[in-house]
């Protein structure tokens, strides 16, 4: 038995909440924890039957599918700029800031 469309889609928008903080917060382990249960819970709505979605309310639906797309875009924002900001801090290699020599290398020279 299939869950509900309005289910899957309010659980969805609780693991993209879920994702936003811990991308937020650099924590990789609850971020890859959430990023697998997106996965799971994508292809449960791929398993929805079409007869699910004419009986569904449409508006709460529209309403869900706004909710969470404005997560998604807030995540990939914050995802976006985290990987910016530590592409600046981590230099290709693992170089650090200053030469062997004492001198100041990289972006920062």
């Amino acid at each position: 038995m299939h869950r509900a469309l309005s289910e899957i889609l309010t659980e969805t928008i609780q693991t993209a909440e879920i994702q936003l903080t811990a991308a937020r917060t650099l924590d990789v382990e609850t971020l890859r924890s959430a990023t697998s249960r997106r996965q799971d819970l994508l292809f449960e709505l791929d398993l929805v039957e079409e007869a699910d979605l004419d009986a569904a309310d449409t508006s709460v639906l529209r309403e869900l599918m706004h909710q969470l797309a404005n997560l998604d875009r807030r995540l990939t924002t914050v995802l976006q700029s985290t990987s910016r900001v530590l592409r600046r801090i981590i230099t290709p290699g693992g170089s650090t800031t200053y030469a062997a020599d004492g001198r100041l290398r990289g972006e920062y020279a």
